[in-house]
């Protein structure tokens, strides 16, 4: 689990989510409110279609300025399943792998935010097993 998460304000700009994701090469954030509590999850796929330019009559358009538009409560996913840190890994996993999910929230009481569990985290997790095994 990563305890350091990056986190998008359910206020900001479509924009600026994608230069969060670009800047920190990550695919999933979480989404908080003002009180710092989890209210959802948006991945790098939910935000292409809105950021990817586009060909017009006039040549390219960026997407951003539509894209400020639309809220960002209206691509991610709202309330998403949740795990507590003291849930276990085999339980994140078959939760991943069921859903298909790439990451899961840890949260504590009122929903606030204490990480992320990603496949990256899993397959990292394992890599280092194995490689003691060998």
């Amino acid at each position: 689990m990563v305890t350091k998460v990056i986190t998008v304000r359910i206020t900001d700009s479509l924009s600026l989510v994608d230069q969060t994701f670009r800047m920190h090469k990550i695919r999933h954030l979480p989404v908080i409110n003002q009180e710092n509590q989890l209210v959802g999850i948006v991945t790098l796929s939910d935000l292409l279609p809105y950021i990817l330019p586009r060909i017009t009559e006039e040549g390219y358009v960026s997407h951003h300025d539509v894209a400020d538009e639309i809220g960002l409560e209206k691509i991610m996913t709202q309330n998403p399943i949740t795990l507590n840190a003291t849930d276990s890994l085999i339980k994140a996993v078959a939760i991943m792998a069921e859903q298909k999910f790439g990451c899961i929230p840890i949260v504590e009481r009122s929903n606030h935010l204490v990480g992320i569990i990603t496949q990256i985290d899993v397959l990292k997790f394992l890599h280092r097993t194995l490689a003691l095994d060998s």
